[in-house]
């Protein structure tokens, strides 16, 4: 037994940023073992919870069944606590997977319940971010003030706090306090370059980028959407369609082709077709900011034929030629 618990405080000590969330997954497979061999329910609980926390930090479609398991565990074990926590946990993980109604139901009674306890602070502040409750970003940023990250070893609540200061950019670039966003960006940016997280940081560079595109600021958000480019493929491609539209506005036509194409590249190889097509017309915009309608003609034509050998009609794609068709003289 003493083996299940000193895996179970292990893997509840990793921070589930970089290194720590490989290793985490790694605990929690190990555990699975142990906990049959030598069975506890509150250890297992723990360990669940624990699971559902990672399974939420990596976008996993399981995570509100496994948070909501644990709710369930935790409820017949009398931890009235862990309980809500891991209600507020489960509503940040519908919401990330788009059903914002069944998080705000979740929500609903977990915020009023949890409103007294102070360890829960930044949970539930996290989880109204989450559904986009009025208030939010204040929270927040009350949680953020009093958080302690641990010194000279690694943090097991550090995703929380990365987690806590991208929400609190992105509510505060939606209420157009964009300098107070971008510094939020760059804490959270930081905190996971701290902890060796590549691809935490392409997201919060990517938003970064596209928080300083909406308030005007083009120029600065193309070193940030150039970094996103190095992360998972998701983030390169939202990236690469941004930078791609950023630098043909100002006329960084090679750069603009080269980043358009390989967005392109990529759209195919993921079967996003909506992506696909406005990456091609970036490139077929490109051929017509140098003037040469014949390669401007000649990309369309390849990204149609593309379209449709999938199957796929490409109604952008279409579009764009009747316009250029029409557009084109009357032979005499």
């Amino acid at each position: 037994m003493k083996e299940v618990q000193d895996a179970v405080e292990a893997l509840e000590a990793l921070p589930l940023l970089g290194r720590g969330l490989a290793q985490a997954r790694a605990l929690d497979a190990r555990l699975v073992d142990l906990l049959l061999r030598h069975p506890d329910p509150a250890l297992a609980t723990r360990a669940l919870i624990r699971r559902g926390e990672r399974q939420l930090v990596e976008g996993d479609e399981a995570a509100p069944e496994t948070l909501a398991e644990a709710a369930r565990r935790c409820l017949s074990l009398g931890a009235s606590g862990l309980e809500l926590r891991c209600r507020l946990l489960a509503a940040r993980a519908l919401a990330a997977l788009g059903s914002l109604a069944d998080a705000q139901a979740l929500l609903a009674r977990a915020e009023v319940e949890s409103a007294g306890v102070p360890e829960l602070a930044l949970e539930r502040a996290l989880a109204r971010a989450a559904v986009g409750a009025h208030g939010a970003a204040d929270e927040l940023a009350a949680a953020l003030d009093v958080f302690e990250p641990i010194d000279g070893g690694a943090d097991p609540e550090a995703h929380d706090h990365f987690a806590a200061a991208v929400a609190l950019a992105e509510a505060l670039s939606g209420d157009a306090r964009w300098r107070e966003a971008d510094r939020r960006f760059a804490e959270a940016a930081g905190l996971a370059r701290d902890y060796a997280d590549p691809a935490a940081v392409a997201r919060v560079c990517l938003a970064r980028g596209a928080s300083l595109l909406r308030h005007g600021r083009a120029p600065d958000a193309v070193p940030h959407l150039r970094a996103a480019l190095e992360g998972p493929s998701l983030v390169r491609l939202a990236a690469g369609l941004l930078l791609s539209g950023v630098l043909l506005e100002a006329g960084a036509l090679d750069e603009a082709d080269a980043v358009a194409e390989a967005t392109q590249t990529l759209a195919e190889q993921r079967r996003n077709w909506l992506a696909f097509s406005a990456a091609a017309l970036d490139r077929v915009r490109s051929a017509e900011l140098r003037g040469d309608a014949e390669a401007a003609r000649a990309r369309l034509v390849d990204a149609l034929v593309r379209c449709r050998a999938e199957g796929e009609p490409g109604p952008l794609l279409q579009a764009r030629w009747l316009e250029m068709e029409s557009d084109a003289p009357d032979p005499e």
